[in-house]
């Protein structure tokens, strides 16, 4: 009986990662589904790169390290989703940063079983839909461009208490410089 020696840079895992991908090729393709936590005092982002994608939708690469947005939606049954675990039930402000198509596109997210609409304009933009009403636990939240023509490009969705982006937006106030100085001192600023 022979025998097969590896080099010390292939573990018995990566070959069994390997073989399978031969044996089985929808191994190979099958997206790792991620589950990402969603913080009661925090401002929570969920990427397009960190998205489990349903149809023709493709991930735009920016190069190593950078995260990239969703493009090429092609019909309804086109989705994104995200297995999200809330920490806290409470009630989340919900809005996309997303690109609609040339002559407006809406978008539809869903989770909890409620679900919040809204247009979107041709260039990027930060759009509010409104709150949602989250329970402890997983859930799944799902993103569908519910227009003809869909949106153009997608970029993430954000999820944030109400009472926290309050608390932030006042920390934010706290941190910001005055310029009462240039008007005491008389400067002024010219531009070319």
């Amino acid at each position: 009986m022979s025998q097969i020696y590896l080099p010390r840079s292939i573990n018995r895992s990566k070959l069994v990662l390997l073989l399978c991908s031969i044996v089985f090729p929808w191994f190979a393709k099958a997206q790792v589904v991620k589950r990402h936590e969603v913080a009661p005092n925090g401002f929570n982002i969920l990427t397009a790169a960190d998205t489990t994608r349903q149809g023709g939708i493709k991930q735009v690469d920016i190069g190593p390290g950078k995260v990239g947005w969703i493009e090429s939606w092609r019909n309804a049954d086109d989705s994104l989703s995200w297995d999200v675990s809330v920490a806290e039930p409470g009630e989340y402000e919900v809005s996309i940063i997303a690109q609609g198509g040339r002559s407006g596109s809406s978008v539809q997210v869903e989770v909890a079983g409620q679900k919040l609409s809204v247009d979107c304009g041709s260039q990027w933009d930060r759009l509010s839909l409104g709150k949602v009403r989250l329970l402890a636990g997983l859930q799944r939240l799902t993103v569908r461009s519910t227009s003809t023509p869909p949106i153009q490009s997608f970029f993430s969705v954000e999820l944030v208490r109400s009472s926290v982006k309050q608390d932030l937006a006042a920390k934010a106030e706290k941190l910001s410089a005055s310029t009462q100085w240039l008007v005491a001192d008389r400067y002024g600023l010219m531009f070319h």
